[in-house]
Parts: C-alpha cells; sequence; structure tokens
C-alpha cells in the first residue's frame, strides 16, 4: 500500500511517497518542487495524500482558565478572540495547570480562511494538518518516555516554538512568537527556557531541537551553548524509525536535514503507531 505526503513548506514543496506494507515503513519516492506548483499535479491519484501546511496557515492560541474541561471559555477565545467559528474544531489541544492553580491551555488551529484547497480532488482522508502537530508526533515517537519534563525547541518560518512535553510524554504547553530577526537562536531558546521555568514552575534540562533555519552546525554550537547551562540537547531525528528505498545520496540528504523536513512522514505515522 503506498501512501503520499505533501508538505507545503513556504520556500518549497516537498513530496515523498511510503510503501506501508513492510513491517517498517520504507521511503520509496522524495521530490522537491517549487511551491506555486498546484496540489492536483502532485497527489497520485490511485492513493490518498497527507497535506502537511506550514506556519502561513496555522497559529496557536494560549490562555489560562479555571479548567482544562471549560468548554464555554474555549467557544469564546476561538470565536470572541480569534474571530473563528469554533465548529471547525482545533488541531491539537493540550493542558498544564500551573502553580496558580490555573490550567493553561494551549490550542492548535489550521485557519481556513488561510488556505484554500478546494479544486485539488483531495481524498476526504486529505484533510491538513499542520507541520507544528507533525513535528510534535515524531518527537514523541522518536524519544522513549522521560521521568522529568523536557521541551521541543525550534522554528517554523519566522515563528519560534516551545513545545513542553511532559512527564506522561505528552504535549503540555505550547508557546509561539515572531522571532526576533537580531537576536540570537541560543539567546532566544535559553530565553524560552527561563520563561518556561518563571511561568510554570518547570526546571528544563533537556531540549530538542528541530525546525527551518537550522543547519547541523548550527546545532553543534548551539549544544555547546546549552551545556554550559547544564541542559543536554539533541536534534529530531525521526527518519531513524523507517526505512529508505533511495539512492545513498539522497537518502544522506534527507537525514541532515530531518529537523528540517520530518513533516514528509506524516503519511508513515499510522504505519510507526502499529
Amino acid at each position: 500500500m503506498l501512501s503520499s505526503t505533501v508538505y507545503l513548506h513556504p520556500r518549497r514543496t516537498l513530496t515523498a511517497t511510503w510503501d506501508l506494507e513492510p513491517d517498517v515503513p520504507r521511503l520509496v519516492d522524495y521530490r522537491e518542487h517549487d511551491p506555486a506548483t498546484k496540489l492536483d499535479l502532485l497527489i497520485p491519484v490511485d492513493h490518498e495524500a497527507s497535506v502537511v501546511v506550514g506556519c502561513a496557515h496555522w497559529f496557536v492560541h494560549a490562555y489560562p482558565s479555571s479548567s482544562a474541561s471549560n468548554a464555554m471559555r474555549r467557544t469564546f477565545e476561538l470565536e470572541e478572540v480569534c474571530g473563528l467559528d469554533a465548529t471547525i474544531g482545533t488541531e491539537l489541544e493540550c493542558h498544564h495547570e500551573s502553580p496558580s492553580g490555573l490550567t493553561w491551555n494551549s490550542l492548535v488551529v489550521v485557519a481556513p480562511d488561510r488556505l484554500d484547497l478546494s479544486g485539488n480532488n483531495l481524498s476526504s482522508g486529505s484533510a491538513p494538518i499542520s507541520d507544528l502537530s507533525v513535528d510534535i508526533r515524531l518527537a514523541l515517537l522518536s524519544t522513549p518516555p522521560q521521568s522529568h519534563a523536557w521541551v521541543l525547541c525550534g522554528r517554523r518560518g519566522s515563528r519560534f516554538i516551545a513545545v513542553v512535553i511532559s512527564p506522561q510524554h505528552v504535549p503540555s504547553v505550547i508557546l509561539t512568537h515572531e522571532r526576533d530577526q537580531d537576536a540570537p537562536f541560543e539567546r532566544i531558546v535559553l530565553s524560552a527556557l527561563d520563561s518556561i521555568r518563571t511561568r510554570f514552575d518547570l526546571d528544563i534540562r533537556h531540549v530538542m531541537l528541530f525546525g527551518d533555519y537550522l543547519t547541523v552546525p548550527m546545532i553543534d554550537d548551539l549544544k555547546v551553548t546549552l551545556r554550559r547551562s547544564d541542559i543536554k540537547s539533541t536534534r529530531l531525528q525521526p527518519f531513524r524509525a523507517v526505512d529508505s528505498a533511495l539512492d545513498s545520496s539522497t537518502a544522506g540528504k534527507i537525514l541532515s536535514r530531518a529537523h528540517v523536513i520530518a513533516p514528509i512522514m506524516s503519511a508513515a505515522i499510522p504505519r510507526l503507531l502499529l
């Protein structure tokens, strides 16, 4: 059974075809396209595709409330604060009880008014999902549960993202903000960790790095900086969980950029969960 991922990254559109029949999902095709290429030219007609969208098409909304189950407050936040129809639903929700007793709620929403996929012959299984949600799922799949909270930290487009993963191995807090282009990335990471300590009473000692504009040398330098603060850091490398039928040059290119292009694994995730 073949399945595809189409990743609508703002700089390029990526397509990946997966053979899901083997015990381990196998990547059998990978291509990069101009971002203006029409979807109906990229999605094979003989199998479903997972469509992953970049940060121009999703946002994170966070707010405190008296409890995680406060549906009325959630509807108010979506409709009155975000200006959305609350019936569209959220893609991902997570909750963290703060030291003050309030619950910090984080919602990931793919904004329908920012994305028009009409006329692309998408199947019912091809509803778009955010690259952020895929990144989070892959981080959880590629890392065993920890006895302490840790943070998935990086960028998608101009947005800096910090996702707290709880000892229960689920996301509990998602923070995003527009990145200051003049601030060094390591300073932004350290500032985010300080904010998490102060606001949520969490002492983070493990960071997983991912996302756009991060090269392997940059990550290596950042590891040294974080080590000075007694913080262990790793790179998101989910492709270790799958197989490849690609030539060694292409496979090596994918592995070196795994933290950037990880969302192309979206179509393989259901197979990894079996």
